[in-house]
């Protein structure tokens, strides 16, 4: 990983502004000993991962001590009655459509971020850049769109994931617009109460914070996955930023791209899948 990340600033030191990294914890202690008189990779803390766990024994295998595995079984009737419980209660704005497309729509992705894209460091969304980012072969993506008297309001994209040795996944890979405002939680609830119905089969489904406040996942049953017990199934990942030549006499971007508040990201840019 190091040396990966070596060259990689190396070859982009004059062309471009900066790198980002998800890493992990090992990673992120080898890259932040990697400093020179040229580059900084700057910590801003772990990227945080929201889980909706669907079927806790999933997560559980032959390598897993019995005392555990029984725990899973135990919890996996519980955590559906209570997701059941939860959607009971439910409540979605009459007035808002969700739409389900077996596809990405992507003028329709571009126009929301383009509308209100984040005042924060993030990437920059346009038809190309969604053209490359969903062509990704072997994997399925559903967009499901929020509309209120026939106006796109908020879009998300579902990745989805099935394999005989390992959890089923369906990740919310892409969540439109960003901008983390409250304003929008009416049509972010609309879809997640469709998501969470129509994936409602599989083990877990995965989300990141931001764009969709931590109160309206945990309503629809996701929970931070850095938190007992969650984190004893899961690693942290790191988003490490490293301002490059294009920056380097500009200290007030710096301050910016390297200020862990100022950053808007989603699943989208961080994997693919």
């Amino acid at each position: 990983m190091t040396t990966l990340s070596r060259s990689l600033k190396t070859s982009c030191w004059n062309e471009f502004a900066a790198t980002f990294t998800f890493a992990t914890s090992a990673a992120r202690d080898g890259i932040l000993k990697m400093q020179n008189e040229r580059w900084t990779d700057h910590d801003l803390g772990s990227f945080v991962k929201y889980e909706r766990i669907n079927n806790m024994a999933a997560f559980t295998g032959s390598d897993t001590s019995p005392s555990v595995r029984l725990g899973a079984a135990v919890a996996t009737p519980v955590i559906k009655l209570s997701h059941h419980l939860q959607e009971h209660f439910f409540t979605v704005d009459p007035t808002i459509r969700v739409d389900r497309y077996e596809f990405v729509p992507v003028s329709t992705l571009s126009s929301l971020y383009a509308q209100a894209p984040p005042a924060g460091a993030h990437i920059r969304r346009d038809d190309d850049f969604y053209r490359w980012r969903f062509m990704e072969p072997g994997q399925e993506f559903i967009t499901y769109v929020a509309s209120r008297e026939e106006t796109p309001l908020a879009a998300i994209v579902v990745g989805t994931k099935r394999s005989p040795d390992t959890p089923s996944t369906a990740t919310l890979v892409e969540v439109l617009p960003s901008t983390g405002e409250t304003a929008l939680d009416g049509a972010f609830s609309s879809l997640l109460s469709h998501i969470t119905s129509d994936f409602a089969t599989y083990d877990h489904l995965c989300a990141t914070g931001g764009a969709l406040s931590h109160q309206l996942l945990s309503t629809y049953g996701f929970t931070r996955s850095d938190i007992f017990p969650l984190s004893k199934f899961t690693h942290s990942a790191y988003l490490l930023v490293c301002p490059l030549g294009r920056l380097a006499s500009d200290s007030a971007a710096i301050e910016r791209l390297t200020h862990e508040a100022g950053w808007a990201t989603t699943l989208c840019v961080r994997s693919l899948g």
